[in-house]
């Protein structure tokens, strides 16, 4: 088997760099990453819990979570966004730890947000936590990672599609069953749920704070204090919540167990199945994939569940695939074409999305700047080992049709605007070479790289040339640190935005 399964901010900066050695630390040494267990259903103490649920629930580390993880924090149903927040930041997470150690903390509602899935389909349901509340949850994430980290999946998408393309050239002509789980996250049993997690974590007060988070109603922006008990849910996980993916992961536990005895090559990521098998065994498979799933209160969806022949086309994690044949689906593809003419618009505009215009600039500078925004739309980048952007997501793909395509309409954009000189067309990169520079060498230069940047100079010099501080503006370092890190981690959401929905 193969399972794949501001000022507020510079206070709260400050405050966690004299904080930073008065973290909780767990009585008995260290724990949680160095260990590993055999079985999920090891029991751990209670007190070893809450030693590293402390360590995470510190005001110092939700302070760092709020620093390092500043772009992705929006407004939730208290209408309450990251600037807002930050100013009195300190004050708040002393008292929202002091109530996750005494027990007492309680999750707000969730704010609604609606993802449209088509025409003639639901839209997906997004749980908007508050700023304060997706803090809580991504300490709970670290916690969970930390003491359970056998159940942690481990591989990206595109690795387990790499994984898929092995096994599909070592198994010519074998039949794939792709398997699509109706309203997966709706469905999940809580008490199922709850009962594996009671097994590692036993009766803490972690997992009665997960299903605090979990049982959270959620709401939208124009509800009433009176409404809120028919909002209220008793069945699945909300979806869009740091720890979602994770609760949902280990539901399908033993689905995994209960594939591995199979006698097929299995693939999962979350609740996206996909097995190959010899063609005679197809009809055995499918139907012990449904009662495996049925054991556990989960359907198939008829639908979007197919048999695929060798060399019929399929899509798995966004990807399309034909035999030996990989590339990014058509939807994928369009959506990161749109945001390349986008860019484009742009120049002609003289603005820049998000960022106004460039008063004093001239037009080479600005033509230049454009270049290093597209080149990183391009390229991705790399922050903290990381990988982030369209083309990374998808280089697993060895059809370049979809490349080519792409820096075909890039030239043609490019000679079409008297905005560029020929020696600045020069420096635009190509998507075709950046899919092998991030397979092979993606460290060389070719692909922009933010742990470089590394001195306050370094940094501010980012921030001028890409227009966030005028040129001659004086800022302190600890200005400049503030304000390059949530540029960074902005321009780093940007990038992940262009691979969209995967599923």
């Amino acid at each position: 088997m193969r399972c794949t399964a501001g000022e507020g901010l510079t206070t709260a900066r400050d405050i966690l760099h004299i904080l930073c050695g008065a973290c909780f630390a767990s009585p008995g040494g260290a724990i949680g990453s160095e260990r590993r267990r055999d079985s999920a259903v090891d029991q751990m103490s209670v007190q070893e819990v809450e030693a590293v649920s402390l360590k995470h629930f510190a005001v110092p580390a939700l302070l760092e979570t709020l620093r390092s993880r500043r772009a992705r924090l929006s407004k939730g149903v208290d209408r309450v966004d990251v600037e807002v927040f930050e100013q009195r930041a300190v004050e708040v997470l002393q008292r929202v730890s002091e109530k996750l150690v005494d027990g007492s903390f309680r999750f707000s509602p969730y704010l609604e947000k609606l993802v449209s899935k088509g025409r003639n389909r639901h839209p997906r349901v997004i749980a908007k936590p508050t700023v304060r509340d997706k803090l809580v949850l991504w300490a709970m994430k670290e916690v969970l990672h930390e003491l359970l980290p056998q159940m942690v999946p481990r591989s990206l998408p595109n690795q387990v599609v790499r994984g898929l393309v092995s096994s599909l050239a070592d198994k010519p002509g074998v039949s794939i069953l792709r398997f699509d789980i109706e309203s997966f996250y709706d469905r999940i049993d809580r008490d199922r749920l709850f009962a594996i997690l009671k097994r590692s974590l036993g009766e803490s007060p972690l997992l009665r704070l997960l299903e605090s988070s979990v049982g959270s109603p959620i709401v939208p922006a124009a509800y009433r204090r009176h409404e809120l008990p028919g909002f209220q849910g008793g069945v699945g996980v909300p979806q869009g919540l740091p720890i979602s993916n994770f609760l949902a992961h280990i539901y399908l536990d033993d689905i995994d167990k209960a594939l591995s005895a199979q006698d097929c090559t299995y693939f999962r990521y979350v609740d996206d199945i996909l097995l190959l098998v010899t063609p005679h065994g197809v009809e055995a498979l499918s139907a012990s994939v449904r009662r495996s799933l049925l054991e556990i209160g989960l359907t198939v969806n008829d639908s979007k569940s197919k048999v695929f022949e060798f060399n019929q086309e399929f899509e798995f994690l966004g990807y399309e695939i034909k035999g030996g044949l990989v590339r990014p689906k058509k939807a994928s593809v369009d959506k990161y074409l749109r945001s390349i003419a986008g860019l484009f618009s742009c120049l002609r505009k003289r603005v820049l999305p998000r960022r106004g215009i460039f008063p004093g600039w001239s037009d080479e500078d600005f033509a230049n700047l454009f270049i290093d925004e597209l080149n990183e739309l391009i390229t991705g980048a790399i922050s903290g080992n990381k990988q982030y952007g369209w083309v990374f997501y998808f280089n697993e793909s060895n059809d370049l049709g979809p490349f080519v395509l792409a820096d075909s309409m890039i030239r043609k954009f490019a000679r079409r605007t008297d905005l560029l000189t020929n020696h600045q067309r020069a420096k635009i990169k190509k998507c075709v070479r950046s899919v092998f520079e991030t397979r092979h060498s993606k460290m060389a230069g070719y692909v922009k790289n933010c742990d470089e940047i590394i001195t306050v100079n370094d940094k501010m010099e980012f921030l001028k040339s890409y227009g966030y501080v005028e040129r001659g503006a004086l800022k302190s370092s600890a200005e400049v640190e503030a304000l390059y890190e949530a540029t960074r981690d902005s321009r780093l959401s940007r990038l992940e935005r262009d691979v969209g929905l995967i599923s």
